[in-house]
């Protein structure tokens, strides 16, 4: 079953204006339910800006983004928040964690938004730092983390409201060559273990290894798309 499907997707950044750029160019994709996918290309070849249209944040000039049989710009502003709160987690190249709160509060933040008692959330976000190997850190600010300690911390959160899909975009781009190990092999286990859609942004080959399936692009266009076969 399709967990994404984009279909002559086009979005450009300050259309009509000097500086307009062609971001995505008829973009058709499919991504199944529990693959592990990746856009890989060069910096600026808009391998970003199609997580924002798969995330709702951005909205295509035309085309389709369908995601699990719906489009999603047919949603509404309500059905839109739901589905970044449920639907999706985002997992960033800059963590993105608030500085004035500890870490579990943090990752017990996008289940506030859904209503749960501060009980749950607190015993569901221990339980996910449990899982991660960072309980022992739930009492302090972001700012005594590492950079590793922190993207672990971000990826806590992005698992916060148990979404089926996973966005990763650069996620080990600021990290040490150990900790972005670990940030993979994390990636391959909720894909392999939990049965969810991984879907990374990368530059970078090495961190394709665990990957099924790879879009390659290049000026905003997906000029090939490979399938990995199992090792």
């Amino acid at each position: 079953m399709e967990a994404i499907k984009l279909e002559n997707v086009d979005f450009y950044y300050d259309r009509g204006q000097a500086a307009e750029v062609h971001a995505l160019k008829n973009i058709n994709l499919l991504i199944e339910n529990g693959e592990y996918v990746s856009f890989f290309g060069p910096s600026g070849c808009g391998k970003s800006t199609i997580l924002y249209v798969i995330s709702g944040v951005e909205k295509p000039d035309s085309g389709k983004v369908i995601v699990h049989g719906r489009d999603l710009m047919e949603f509404s502003v309500k059905e839109v928040a739901i589905y970044r709160q449920i639907g999706i987690g985002i997992i960033f190249q800059n963590f993105n964690l608030i500085p004035s709160i500890k870490i579990i509060e943090n990752v017990s933040l996008p289940m506030a938004f859904l209503g749960i008692s501060l009980e749950k959330r607190k015993e569901r976000a221990m339980a996910i730092l449990s899982r991660l190997g960072i309980a022992d850190l739930a009492e302090r600010y972001p700012y005594e983390l590492s950079g590793g300690q922190q993207q672990r911390v971000g990826i806590a959160r992005a698992l916060a409201n148990d979404p089926p899909i996973i966005l990763a975009d650069e996620p080990i781009g600021n990290l040490d060559s150990a900790n972005a190990e670990n940030v993979l092999n994390l990636l391959k286990e909720f894909n392999e273990r939990d049965g969810k859609t991984i879907i990374m942004v990368t530059h970078e080959a090495w961190s394709l290894r665990d990957v099924r399936k790879i879009f390659y692009m290049k000026d905003g266009a997906i000029i090939k798309t490979e399938l990995k076969k199992p090792d």
